[in-house]
């Protein structure tokens, strides 16, 4: 056995570990074919469609406020559904998915806001301006600024890449408000004065977030709400500062039966994909019909004494010695002499 067929070999359950075989599908009903009554592991990932994301809100009953994933799974005789309950809906964001997954009882979140405002990392030159930091992390200026300007600081490191800049209130200006990155030397590399703003990172380093209010400009209470994401994240919407990208959650476990399942799940939206582990495969392909076999195929033509060619070279089959029998006429004597036709061409004494 070489290397390479003996590590699949164990991926798909050899030597005793049927139990490790994955399965992954982007399409449900997802059936696949089991030789056991549970699965050793699943992991359901997110989606967004138009705002909404895995997960129907409950509005009723012991879990009001909660998001209901209902997992269907059916051998063609019993049906039984497996309810699942999340703090918060399993979303895309970009390439990227949050998932639950069964084993770990763990539900992972994506962090889209990559602004954290902690005691240790930022700081303001007030200049008139007093800052105060709400409970969602965004951040409310009042009083009138003085020469030459006043600053809210959040330090932060950045990976190179590209990234959305955003929290500026609308309407912000050189004259008024905007929102920046600068450098560690505080030269402004981006700005937003309202509507978002690209910022290419360079080399990975610690860069500012900053809130600019430019020199006498009154503030009654204005907000600022920082975020930077990812490019690619289109959703703009502000979201804090995720602490925790691990949440415990209650996942049961999916009973299937031996033999084919067929696994659904009723959300409005659907997951971008579902992951399987266990003593599973996938269900064997259909053999080829006869009506499947192609024209092409080499056939004998008898009429002509010759085999006709196919249009594709690759397919070829023996050509066996027949006989052919023909009348000799000699001296009013009728015989019939047996020759042979070997690859179409006629041989006689």
């Amino acid at each position: 056995m070489r290397r390479n067929d003996f590590f699949k070999y164990l991926l798909l359950g050899g030597g005793g570990s049927a139990s490790r075989s994955e399965l992954e599908s982007e399409t449900l009903p997802y059936t696949f074919v089991s030789k056991s009554q549970r699965l050793k592991d699943y992991r359901i990932y997110g989606n967004t469609v138009d705002g909404e994301s895995v997960g129907d809100l409950v509005e009723t009953g012991e879990h009001t406020g909660e998001y209901l994933v209902p997992i269907t799974i059916t051998d063609g005789t019993l049906t039984q559904t497996t309810d699942i309950y999340l703090p918060i809906q399993l979303k895309k964001l970009g390439d990227e998915f949050e998932y639950i997954d069964f084993k770990k009882q763990k539900q992972y979140r994506i962090r889209k806001n990559l602004v954290n405002i902690t005691s240790s990392n930022y700081e303001i030159r007030n200049y008139g301006i007093t800052w105060t930091i709400n409970e969602d992390n965004s951040v409310t200026a009042n009083g009138s600024t003085q020469s030459p300007f006043a600053l809210f600081l959040v330090k932060l490191y950045l990976k190179q890449g590209s990234y959305i800049i955003n929290g500026c209130p609308e309407n912000g200006g050189q004259n008024t408000y905007r929102c920046e990155i600068r450098d560690t030397g505080l030269s402004s590399i981006s700005q937003d004065v309202g509507s978002g703003a690209t910022v290419n990172i360079a080399s990975d380093g610690f860069y500012y977030y900053s809130i600019r209010i430019a020199s006498g400009y009154t503030c009654n209470d204005l907000i600022f709400y920082p975020m930077i994401r990812k490019s690619g994240i289109e959703d703009d919407t502000y979201e804090p500062y995720i602490e925790n990208t691990e949440i415990d959650v209650v996942i049961p476990a999916l009973p299937i039966a031996e033999g084919t399942n067929t696994l659904s799940i009723g959300t409005a939206v659907q997951p971008s994909k579902i992951w399987i582990q266990g003593n599973v495969s996938e269900i064997p392909p259909v053999s080829a019909s006869l009506n499947s076999i192609p024209q092409s195929l080499r056939m004998i033509d008898l009429s002509k004494d010759k085999v006709s060619e196919p249009e594709n070279e690759d397919l070829q089959l023996d050509i066996v010695p027949v006989e052919k029998y023909v009348i000799n006429l000699k001296d009013s004597e009728k015989t019939i002499e047996p020759t042979k036709v070997e690859r179409g061409v006629e041989s006689a004494e």
